[in-house]
């Protein structure tokens, strides 16, 4: 096991067998129609080409091919190429921002930012500086305080600060737009390669994998490899529809923070980046439908146009789920007429004389006083409580059908 000061890596060296199921495999041309761009930051930690950064550029390559190999544009920025108005240039409208190097302790307790080459990046340069694409993933690696402990720790720290410390690393990446961040510490070992979390993540992505699945599919997430692993769940306390997962592993005999993941768990890189969604209305008018919402997309068809929405349409249990706001909206409910009771967890949607309620965990629908048992849940997926779409649809005189070609839910109603 070694642990190097700052820069903080930990490394196992116990044998590992490492194992990928592959799911299905996504090109960029799925993703969107112009090539995806990354931008990779390795800053110095005892030099430009001491081992410790060395290792860490190595580290920074591989993930640079994983994303390569992808279709994705990658800039690269390895100190001493530290220039911060190249850097941000670069970073304009880039859906990935990597990030290894020194962690930065200011004053008053706060952290956070960038340790470049004869600069200092602070968390408010990089909220008024930077400007990824909508939804960008940001990923830090070997980085203090980013992923919770830092080198320079007495000990081993309390979840309280560990929820602090990144907290505040990602806070600035997240409020200009990005909708996962990543950090870790710890790379494993089979005896004969290094596998380091920033290429086990963009692989995972590529494969299809979710933001969250990525992150738990990493080694120390799988009990079969690291028994010891344990990961918190908690909610981002600056986004409450964001969750925070902090993971932790066994080091030296002791419980240590060593990956974490904030940000939307169920999205994937294809609803996230696809730009070419669905804008084209054939698939109403071949359909003749009112309104469709597509498996995995961010947006749904209306009214000839392609609205987006904050959640993606899935399929659970068998299931059709479409987040509610929308579904609502599709079938000719206003914003005005769809209200949630945190209290007593019940949606209540209004159109005219009819008003359908249903509750969280209750397979009841009432509509007008009527209730009916449905065989399905209303369930809350990244914040966002999802319903039905059939049941919900048919309860406002609305039919439901299916399009396999496109993994469309179809809504029809006069």
């Amino acid at each position: 096991m070694k642990k190097e000061n700052r820069g903080f890596t930990l490394k196992t060296g116990a044998l590992f067998l490492l194992v990928f199921v592959c799911v299905i495999s996504l090109s960029t041309s799925a993703i969107a129609q112009t090539p995806l761009k990354a931008v990779l930051l390795v800053g110095p930690i005892n030099g430009d080409y001491d081992p410790q950064t060395t290792e860490y550029k190595q580290d920074m390559n591989l993930a640079a091919a994983e994303l390569e190999a992808n279709g994705v544009v990658v800039y690269k920025f390895y100190t001493p190429d530290n220039d911060w108005e190249q850097i941000k240039a670069a970073a304009d409208g880039a859906q990935f921002f990597f990030y290894s190097g020194h962690g930065i302790l200011w004053p008053h307790g706060i952290v956070g930012g960038l340790c470049l080459k004869n600069l200092n990046v602070t968390p408010d340069k990089i909220r008024s500086e930077i400007n990824l694409a909508p939804n960008a993933i940001v990923m830090l690696s070997h980085v203090c305080y980013a992923a919770g402990p830092s080198a320079n720790d007495d000990g081993p720290i309390s979840s309280e600060e560990a929820q602090n410390r990144v907290s505040l690393y990602s806070d600035p990446f997240l409020d200009i737009g990005a909708m996962g961040y990543y950090a870790s510490n710890i790379k494993f070992s089979d005896g004969r390669i290094w596998y380091t979390p920033l290429q086990t993540y963009v692989s995972c992505l590529f494969q299809g994998m979710t933001l969250g699945e990525a992150y738990e599919d990493y080694f120390n997430f799988n009990r079969q490899l690291d028994p010891g692993a344990v990961v918190e769940h908690h909610i981002y306390p600056n986004n409450t529809e964001m969750v925070m997962r902090l993971g932790r592993s066994i080091l030296d005999g002791e419980s240590a923070y060593s990956s974490v993941f904030v940000g939307l768990p169920g999205r994937t890189l294809e609803s996230l980046f696809q730009t070419d969604i669905v804008e084209d209305t054939t698939i109403l008018e071949s359909n003749g439908c009112t309104a469709a919402f597509i498996i995995g997309r961010s947006s749904y068809v209306f009214d000839n146009t392609s609205i987006p929405m904050d959640a993606v349409s899935c399929i659970k249990n068998n299931r059709t789920y479409v987040p509610v706001r929308y579904l609502a909206n599709a079938l000719g409910v206003a914003d005005s007429g769809i209200m949630w009771d945190s209290a007593t967890q019940i949606v209540t949607l209004t159109k005219g004389s009819d008003t359908v309620r249903l509750v969280m965990g209750s397979k009841t629908l009432d509509k007008n006083g009527d209730a009916t048992t449905m065989d399905v849940v209303p369930a809350i997926t990244d914040g966002r409580m999802m319903l039905p779409a059939r049941w919900v649809a048919e309860a406002f005189g609305a039919t439901v059908g299916w399009d396999g070609a496109t993994q469309a839910v179809l809504i029809t109603y006069l």
